[in-house]
C-alpha cells in the first residue's frame, strides 16, 4: 500500500509498505480521505513520521472476535479510545479514561488497522469526505457549545478556524441570541458570516472587548468560546465573558489572575463524548451543520505537501483541508452515496 513518510512538515515521501493485517478485535479500514489536523504539525515536529488521525473509509477485513462492523461499513474512525470498562468509558467519556490513547497514526495511508470499537458508522447520506470532520472538527465544537448552553444566549467566538467555523454554526443551530465572531483573516471572517455569526471583528484591528461593551454588552458577553491557541486569545476570551457567563476553552489555556478568573464558569473541551456521536450526525444529516463549505481544499495522497503547505502557510484562503488517499474512487469520497 502507498503511505506518507514526513521528514519535515513540507518534505514527505510516498512509499511501498506491506498492508496491515487485523489482529483479533481489530478491522481493516480502506481509507478514503484523511483530514489534515493542525496536531500533525506538532506530532512532525516531534519526530512521529507517520502522523494522521483523522480518517474515514471502508471496513476491508476484521480480525476475530469482531462483532461490532461487518465488511463493506462505512465509517469515521474514532481517534481517542479508552479501556471500554471504566466508568468513564461506560459512560461515554472515554477521553477521561485513565487509558485513553490514539487509536490512530498513518491515516496518510491506503489501508490502517484500528480497533473495531473505535470504527463509527457512517451513513449514507454523509460523503466520506464531510465524515472526516466529524470527530475531531465537529466534536470539539459540539462539547464547547454544548457546555455553554448558549440558547438565547449573547456570544463571542474567538478564532474563527475550522473548529471555530463549527462552533459558529452550532450556537446558530442550538438558538444563540447574538453571535460575534473574531479572527484576524478576512476570509475566515467572511465564512463565519455565511454560517451564521451576526457580526465579525478583526481583534487586531480594533480594541475587542471594549467594543463588544459598546455593541451592548457592558458587563461582558453570556457566552465566550475560545478555538485558538494563538497570543493571548484565551485570556480576552475569558475577560470579554460577563461575570456569572460561561468561559468555554475548546482549544488554548486563559492564564489569569485569581481576581479575574472568579465568578465565570470555565470549561475546557477535549475531544467529544461518544454517546453524542449520534446527536452530531443527526445535525449534519438534517443540513443544520454544513461540513461540505468548511472543507475548503483536497488534494491526492501524491500531492501530500501542497496539501501541507495550503492548510499551514495559506490560512488566508484555506479552512480544512483533506487528503485523499486513492484506495477509494474519488467519486465515492466525496460524493453522497
Amino acid at each position: 500500500m502507498r503511505s506518507a513518510q514526513f521528514r519535515s512538515l513540507f518534505d514527505v515521501a510516498i512509499v511501498d509498505k506491506p498492508t496491515p493485517s487485523p489482529a483479533r478485535n481489530e478491522a481493516l479500514v480502506r481509507v478514503g480521505v484523511n483530514a489534515v489536523c493542525a496536531s500533525d504539525a506538532r506530532y512532525i515536529e516531534d519526530g512521529n513520521p507517520n502522523p494522521g488521525h483523522e480518517a474515514v473509509g471502508i471496513v476491508e477485513a476484521l480480525g476475530e472476535d469482531v462483532t461490532n462492523v461487518r465488511v463493506g461499513d462505512r465509517v469515521v474512525v474514532l481517534a481517542c479510545i479508552g479501556c471500554g470498562r471504566c466508568r468513564y468509558c461506560l459512560t461515554g467519556y472515554t477521553v477521561h479514561c485513565p487509558d485513553e490513547f490514539l487509536s490512530l497514526w498513518d491515516g496518510y495511508s491506503e489501508f490502517v488497522c484500528v480497533r473495531s470499537d473505535a470504527c463509527l458508522p457512517l451513513p449514507d447520506s454523509i460523503s466520506i469526505l464531510d465524515g472526516s470532520l466529524i470527530a475531531d472538527t465537529l466534536g470539539p465544537a459540539f462539547t464547547g457549545v454544548k457546555a455553554g448552553e448558549v440558547q438565547d444566549k449573547s456570544v463571542a467566538v474567538w478564532g474563527c478556524g475550522p473548529v471555530g467555523q463549527m462552533a459558529v454554526q452550532l450556537c446558530k443551530a442550538f438558538g444563540a441570541k447574538e453571535i460575534v465572531a473574531l479572527d484576524p483573516i478576512d476570509f475566515r471572517r467572511q465564512k463565519a458570516e455565511e454560517f451564521g455569526a451576526d457580526i465579525v471583528m478583526d481583534p487586531t484591528a480594533c480594541s475587542p472587548i471594549e467594543d463588544l461593551h459598546r455593541l451592548g454588552y457592558p458587563m461582558g458577553v453570556d457566552v465566550g468560546i475560545c478555538a485558538t491557541f494563538a497570543g493571548n486569545v484565551p485570556d480576552r476570551a475569558l475577560l470579554s465573558t460577563r461575570l456569572e457567563g460561561r468561559f468555554i476553552s475548546v482549544m488554548g489555556v486563559a492564564r489569569l489572575n485569581e481576581d479575574e478568573l472568579r465568578h465565570r464558569f470555565s470549561y475546557g473541551v477535549h475531544y467529544f463524548r461518544r454517546d453524542h456521536y449520534d446527536e452530531m450526525v443527526k445535525l449534519v444529516a438534517e443540513g443544520r451543520v454544513n461540513l461540505k463549505s468548511v472543507t475548503t481544499h483536497t488534494y491526492p495522497l501524491e500531492d501530500i505537501a501542497d496539501a501541507f503547505r495550503m492548510r499551514f502557510s495559506q490560512q488566508g484562503q484555506s479552512l480544512k483541508v483533506g487528503v485523499l488517499t486513492g484506495a477509494i474512487s474519488e467519486s465515492d469520497t466525496v460524493s453522497v452515496f
